[in-house]
């Protein structure tokens, strides 16, 4: 999960790494710092939806 504009995931090398990663999907929400309490509600769609997608 990537936020904007967010901090953590903000360099493009570290980004390419975690995008490598395998059963993953990338959303993106809005949010600062503590991103769950700033977007609970896309988190836990994306959440599902990506829980749907592996069947």
């Amino acid at each position: 999960m990537k936020s904007e504009p967010g901090a953590v995931l903000a360099s493009d090398w570290l980004l390419d790494i975690v995008r490598g990663w395998p059963a993953q999907a990338e959303v993106t929400v809005a949010g600062i710092h503590f991103v769950q309490e700033d977007s609970p509600d896309e988190i836990g769609r994306a959440i599902a939806g990506w829980m749907e997608a592996l069947g």
